[in-house]
């Protein structure tokens, strides 16, 4: 699942930078959020943060 996400986060990354509608870049957002909802009603609260506590930090 944490390659997901971080796949997800990197998606997300190059869709804002090369993308030019709202909408993609809303619904790449979309779906790193849910990829980490998963993780935390999962329980896996260790391995969110993992996955993003890095830039939470920033």
């Amino acid at each position: 699942m944490t390659h997901r996400f971080v796949s997800v986060v990197a998606a997300f990354v190059v869709a804002l930078a090369f993308s030019g509608t709202a909408a993609e870049l809303e619904k790449t957002a979309v779906t790193a959020a849910e990829s980490w909802l998963v993780l935390v009603d999962g329980g896996k609260h260790e391995e969110s943060w993992q996955v993003t506590g890095i830039w939470l930090l920033h």
